[in-house]
């Protein structure tokens, strides 16, 4: 009889044993996301001031988009140099979408980089672009962009 409380016993610790590891690896994973989320927003900060102290540099480049802007004719050059821009800002901006649409981007986050999205996609050329090239983008994203631009 006392063999059998004992099994009982150890059966018992057992299962509390493999409770308290759940819960353990539930809290690992928890602290594991939250450094992911960290990291993914450092990342795409580093991409966007990358971006920014770049354009600063490249006076071709500002003085392209400022005619776009503008809506002035763009030379075949300055076409280009614009279109590649737009090449790198969205394909930055469907990671930033990714990131967002996996949870690894907080809400308010999210709802400020659709508002500057929103402004950024304002310019006639910009949306031009967007329309020739939208298919080269994953569906949900290019739904997005054209939700703005509407």
């Amino acid at each position: 009889m006392n063999l059998d409380k004992f099994n009982k016993l150890l059966s018992l610790i057992a299962n509390l044993g493999v409770l308290v590891g759940v819960f353990l690896v539930a809290y690992e994973l928890q602290q594991n996301r939250i450094a992911i989320q960290a990291q993914t927003r450092s990342d795409i900060s580093s991409q966007a001031v990358d971006s920014a102290l770049r354009t600063t540099e490249n006076l071709p480049l500002i003085e392209a988009q400022l005619k776009a802007q503008a809506g002035d004719e763009l030379t075949p050059v300055e076409e280009r140099i614009v279109a590649m821009r737009n090449v790198a800002l969205f394909r930055r901006w469907e990671n930033t979408h990714y990131q967002i649409r996996q949870g690894l981007y907080s809400p308010e986050e999210a709802e400020g980089q659709l508002e500057a999205w929103d402004r950024l996609v304002d310019s006639p050329h910009t949306a031009q672009w967007w329309k020739q090239n939208r298919s080269d983008f994953s569906r949900n994203f290019a739904e997005l962009i054209d939700s703005l631009i509407d």
